[in-house]
């Protein structure tokens, strides 16, 4: 495309040098590029000319989908830091109560336009001030940055590429409908008018205020000694269940004798976290106590969690507590007989597999978890003499010698086993009669009355575990 104005022909000069002139070519398509060459005697300079459409297309996107509400007011001042112009960092938008949403407007080539107007509207309507608020903001802005969801670079020329709003919690919960809406225009015979309108949507919640504060501890309990820390997490709910949105404001404070990192901390999808570490003479433990909330909008909630710091080696055996499988009985080789299940001898298929525990052989008052103490394994019963405390089944008769014991067969007699009850008096056929059963609680009418999938007989003469 070329147009030529000479300075004393078409373009009228006023004597500064500068010339204004419009530039009109019908043949234009949106996405298409014109070079304008513009010659002032020697001095020749061109330009290129990017064609858009007319806007078609309206797309909406917000920072957060969850909010906190103003209880009492929807406070479009304190939502929206004042002075600031435009917001260009994510602190000009006050978290918790509030966040940013914005408008971008595209061409049939889905080029981003400009200075095209946006109308915002929510549903229930912001007027009434009950779930959300628009913050007093301009329509336009050449950065939106309101958190990490989005950032909206400035066009070159400065001009603004994308309507934005801020909206601020009201004075209840709920869910609402954000609407951006732009006129679709019909041109004809060089006149342009609104014949249709394009709209986007998002929805917002405004959640409530913290009323429920739960504070966990990972590990409960750690060395004393200013090196070792415990990681607290905390999970806020409003009155309803649900998590609180983010950015509301906690506060972790150890009592004495400790530090937290951090001290104050916002939550992230209702949690929050810091790593609190005793001091080396902290004694038995620290308490730390967890607040989350504004107070200028309601009371904070507030809890309290105690961190145990043990003495590292209680027995004195070389074997820190944390560790230790006897903590209080001196045990430096922490042999532990059961530590995982046993196997008889009957081999790989016997049923007999005594279940295991994590206490250490010199504080377990039964080793080999065939439910005899150890201390009577020595004397034995029902003419067995003494048994093995070390072997769960001793003769390997795939009968535990505690369920011998009970059932009143030898457990250092391979040939006598437990006595089969008859039919009458096992009606679940679970090999345990009636009596027995009554006598420990399980079910005589049901074979597998815990049900765990193993019948009661398996449990109580293979296992040692409770049927019930």
């Amino acid at each position: 495309m070329r147009r030529s104005f000479p300075l004393n022909q078409g373009v009228a000069g006023n004597g500064d040098g500068v010339f204004i002139f419009h530039l009109v070519d019908s043949t234009a398509t949106a996405g298409s590029v014109k070079t304008v060459n513009v010659t002032q005697q020697a001095v020749a300079q061109s330009f290129d000319v990017n064609i858009v459409g007319p806007p078609v297309d309206v797309k909406l996107s917000r920072a957060e989908s969850l909010i906190e509400t103003n209880k009492t007011s929807p406070n479009v001042n304190a939502c929206v830091q004042a002075g600031l112009g435009v917001p260009n960092d994510s602190s000009t938008i006050g978290a918790p109560t509030s966040t940013l949403a914005f408008a971008q407007v595209f061409d049939v080539t889905n080029t981003v336009l400009t200075r095209v107007p946006v109308v915002f509207d929510t549903t229930p309507p912001t007027d009434q001030n009950t779930i959300v608020a628009f913050g007093a903001l301009p329509s336009y802005v050449s950065v939106a940055a309101g958190g990490p969801a989005f950032v909206v670079d400035e066009p070159a020329g400065g001009v603004p590429a994308a309507a934005f709003v801020a909206l601020c919690g009201g004075t209840q919960t709920g869910t609402t409908t954000i609407r951006s809406s732009i006129p679709i225009l019909a041109c004809a015979a060089g006149a342009c008018s609104a014949s249709t309108t394009d709209v986007a949507t998002q929805t917002l919640t405004v959640g409530g205020v913290p009323a429920s504060l739960l504070v966990s501890a990972s590990p409960s309990t750690v060395v004393c000694d200013g090196a070792h820390s415990s990681t607290l997490t905390a999970t806020i709910s409003d009155g309803n269940g649900n998590p609180v949105a983010d950015g509301v404001p906690v506060n972790f404070s150890v009592v004495a004798l400790g530090s937290a990192n951090p001290i104050n901390t916002v939550t992230t999808g209702g949690l929050a976290t810091s790593d609190v570490t005793p001091n080396a003479n902290s004694g038995s433990g620290i308490t730390v106590t967890v607040s989350a909330g504004d107070s200028s909008i309601a009371a904070p909630v507030q809890t309290s969690i105690r961190i145990d710091c043990p003495s590292a080696d209680s027995d004195g055996d070389g074997v820190d507590d944390l560790t230790d499988n006897c903590r209080f009985t001196f045990n430096p080789t922490q042999l532990n007989t059961d530590s995982a299940p046993l196997l008889t001898p009957g081999g790989a298929t016997d049923v007999t597999i005594a279940d295991g525990d994590a206490y250490g052989d010199a504080c377990d008052s039964d080793d080999d978890n065939d439910g005899i103490a150890d201390s009577s394994e020595a004397v034995g019963c029902n003419g067995s003499g003494p048994l093995d405390p070390l072997k769960s089944d001793t003769v390997g008769d795939r009968v535990l010698d505690g369920a011998e014991c009970a059932l009143g067969s030898n457990p250092a007699n391979a040939a006598s086993k437990p006595a089969v009850p008859s039919a009458a008096d096992d009606p679940d056929h679970d090999g345990l009669s009636t009596a027995f059963e009554i006598s420990i609680g399980s079910n005589p009418n049901n074979q597998d009355s815990d049900g765990d999938h193993i019948p009661d007989g398996v449990e109580v003469k293979g296992y040692n575990t409770s049927p019930t």
